[in-house]
């Protein structure tokens, strides 16, 4: 009987997905419905909420948190409605909306597209791996005071020259590298000459 009232319940949230004639293309509609659940108004709100939150975010990793701890915040203030809980037990309501945001916000985190901050993080890090990676004398290194040179002749939107400072102990050098990208993914980099 529980069962039934579980799937009774279910269907009435999430509608059919089989039957939706939702012609809206939102990361969040893409979500539900990559995730099986048809277009749920309530969980549909509860993730447009969070995602808008994250999306004013910089880069993937702050996206990711930003969204997980707005989801949380939904998810919290959805158990405590009533209508929600009082014809299913709070814990099976609870697991239910858990496994729906978990395929959803995977979704979406994965969904995003990388920004120019992902981009010169990942560049940076190569390069720090490059310098101090295996293979390399010189254990200490670190590059410091890195900002895109949008002056150089090299420079373009999908592939920028960043000016940054190694500093392994010993000594400090200034260099210019060129992030080479496609779509802000990394490809490789290369150091390039100064200009001025």
């Amino acid at each position: 009987m529980r069962i039934l009232a579980l799937l009774t319940i279910f269907s009435a949230l999430c509608g059919c997905v089989g039957l939706e004639t939702n012609n809206k293309t939102s990361p969040v509609d893409e979500a539900l419905k990559f995730c099986g659940f048809g277009y749920n108004s309530e969980l549909g709100g509860m993730l447009e909420a969070s995602y808008n939150y994250a999306d004013k975010s910089d880069s993937s990793a702050e996206f990711g948190a930003k969204l997980e701890k707005g989801l949380e915040t939904q998810l919290s203030a959805m158990v405590k409605n009533e209508t929600f809980t009082e014809k299913l037990g709070e814990g099976e309501m609870l697991q239910l909306l858990r496994e729906q945001q978990q395929c959803a916000k995977d979704y979406l985190i994965n969904s995003r597209p990388n920004t120019r901050k992902d981009l010169l993080k990942v560049c940076m890090e190569d390069l720090q791996n490059r310098l101090a990676g295996n293979g390399s004398r010189r254990k200490v290194v670190s590059i410091r005071n890195y900002l895109v040179y949008a002056g150089h002749s090299m420079h373009s939107e999908e592939s920028p020259v960043v000016a940054l400072t190694i500093d392994d102990v010993v000594s400090e050098r200034n260099i210019m590298v060129r992030c080479i990208s496609n779509n802000n993914v990394y490809q490789d980099l290369e150091v390039v000459k100064n200009e001025g």
